[in-house]
């Protein structure tokens, strides 16, 4: 097996990993929201709980490995933008409850 070959398979591994990874996170996302639904959350706390996922999320190392070599430019956008948005929620989130 030479080099081009092994180093393919190593991508395509570390691309299910992440695809896992992601899959239990938003399987982590959606039991989060229901329950939360079903007993009296409000927006807020949802939303807050979204935002802390999000940071989660974008400081996995192997995700914002795979998000600096992606060629999708809207893909890096996209966790920069979650990650800023997640920043500004929870710091509201902080001074509204001080």
């Amino acid at each position: 097996m030479n080099s081009l070959a092994l180093q393919k398979q190593l991508l395509v591994a570390e691309s299910e990993l992440n695809r896992a990874q992601l899959k239990v996170a938003m399987a982590e996302i959606k039991s989060g929201v229901h329950y939360r639904v079903h007993h009296g959350a409000s927006i807020s706390e949802i939303a807050t709980a979204a935002a802390v996922l999000a940071l989660d999320v974008t400081a996995t190392p192997s995700i914002q490995k795979s998000v600096a070599n992606s060629k999708h430019r809207w893909l890096k956008g996209t966790l920069k933008g979650a990650a800023l948005i997640s920043t500004v929620w929870l710091a509201f989130q902080a001074q509204k409850e001080d």
